[in-house]
C-alpha cells in the first residue's frame, strides 16, 4: 500500500491546516471525503507497506468514528470502499495517474534505502 505525506485543511479551512505524514492511501481518500476535495495539499508519496486490509478498515472506523454521511446512514469507510470483505485501495487513484508529473513529489526525507553512505 502507498503512503503520503500531506497537508489537510480541516473543514476546508485555510486557518487551520494541518501536515500529516504516513497518510495510507484509504486514509488519505476518507481525508478528502470528510474535509472536501481540495482540504488535501502538496501531497508527496512515502514509503510502500504491507497492510492487513481488515486492521486497516477497523483502524480507520476507530480514528473517524464520527465519519457518517447522514443521507445513506453509511459510514464513509463503507461508502468509499465497499463492504467488509472487499480489499481497500492500494493507491488513491487521483495521484497514480500524476506519478513523476510536476506537483506531486516523492519525499524527500531520507530512509533506510536513500542513504548510500
Amino acid at each position: 500500500m502507498q503512503y503520503y505525506s500531506a497537508k489537510i485543511r480541516l473543514a476546508g479551512s485555510v486557518s487551520n491546516e494541518v501536515r500529516r505524514d504516513e497518510i495510507s492511501a484509504p486514509e488519505l481518500m476518507l481525508l478528502k471525503r470528510i474535509h472536501g476535495p481540495d482540504a488535501v495539499l502538496d501531497v508527496e508519496y512515502g514509503k510502500k507497506g504491507n497492510v492487513d486490509h481488515s486492521e486497516e478498515r477497523k483502524r480507520l472506523f476507530e480514528k473517524y468514528p464520527t465519519a457518517i454521511n447522514a443521507e445513506a446512514k453509511r459510514h464513509y469507510v463503507e461508502e468509499l470502499f465497499g463492504p467488509a470483505h472487499t480489499d481497500l485501495p492500494a493507491e488513491d487513484p487521483q495521484f497514480k495517474s500524476l506519478a513523476g508529473v510536476e506537483g506531486l513529489k516523492r519525499s524527500r526525507k531520507p530512509t533506510a534505502e536513500t542513504i548510500v553512505e
